[in-house]
């Protein structure tokens, strides 16, 4: 009790009576029931129980400390609070702007991303951009579901050109229910593929309406060899049974085969001696 010094005037924190307060802020009588309060074990308990289930408490409680930092700080030092207050607002600001740079990369159109030059030129650079974006997306599979349909479908593309497709993406608008075309090459001619992107949030899945519109799209009106839906999300049981009746005809890719695929991005190669590429699983 003697090392404490009740030498500052002002209100006391705890009371709020005008009283000499010692450095946390406190005049003698209330520092007394509290030294009393703390030797208690069952009355410390209780009072640390309503504290911590309070709002009043909490706030009572960054206050005090706030308060006894400041005091026990040194003249020189009197706007470190300014200082950290000001240091948390700047990395707080970085943070927003690197999701907005990133949410910017995932909506952004070719044009946006790459100045204006010839077609050619405009296509390679689209395709070196997508192929970073999969090989970041194979680390962090979840922000699928953050890109923009137009980004999700661009991504799946590059993932299946990676594969020695030669792939072509329909406009944006009006496409009859295909969003990418593939031709694949195989040993006993080229087949037509037509794939259909979905890049739905959970917990929304790929329902038997959308397959069967899309079975319409694979037999009447492309007259294609194979289907892909390719989804952010899963299929429901109708629509994997569906599937399964169709299994020459359609394929269902859901997220964890996109992130599957996503991983396997960049190792895909050109067997010898044949027109097949695999991927080289020494690099998975």
């Amino acid at each position: 009790m003697s090392a404490i010094e009740f030498t500052e005037p002002g209100p006391c924190e705890r009371c709020g009576g005008d009283r000499l307060v010692c450095r946390t802020g406190v005049c003698d009588r209330c520092f007394e029931e509290m030294r009393k309060l703390g030797s208690d074990d069952l009355s410390r308990a209780v009072r640390l129980k309503q504290l911590s289930t309070s709002e009043g408490g909490i706030v009572q409680s960054i206050r005090h400390r706030m308060l006894l930092e400041t005091r026990q700080q040194s003249p020189d030092d009197k706007h470190s609070f300014s200082r950290m207050f000001k240091q948390r607002d700047q990395h707080r600001e970085q943070r927003i702007l690197s999701r907005k740079r990133l949410e910017t990369i995932f909506k952004a159109s070719p044009q946006q991303l790459t100045r204006v030059r010839q077609d050619g030129v405009l296509d390679v650079q689209l395709t070196a951009v997508n192929a970073e974006l999969v090989r970041w997306l194979s680390k962090h599979p979840e922000q699928m579901r953050e890109l923009s349909p137009r980004k999700f479908e661009e991504v799946v593309a590059e993932i299946i050109r990676d594969q020695g497709h030669q792939v072509q993406l329909t406009p944006a608008t009006r496409d009859g229910g295909r969003d990418i075309i593939v031709e694949m090459k195989t040993a006993l001619g080229s087949l037509l593929v037509i794939v259909e992107c979905k890049r739905w949030l959970p917990p929304n899945k790929v329902g038997l309406a959308v397959v069967e519109r899309f079975l319409h799209v694979i037999r009447e009106k492309s007259k294609a060899n194979l289907g892909i839906i390719a989804a952010t999300t899963s299929f429901s049981l109708d629509a994997r049974k569906t599937a399964r009746e169709y299994e020459y005809q359609l394929r269902l890719a859901d997220f964890e085969q996109l992130r599957e695929m996503a991983q396997r991005f960049g190792t895909w190669h050109q067997n010898s001696g044949c027109d097949l590429w695999v991927p080289d699983y020494t690099k998975l």
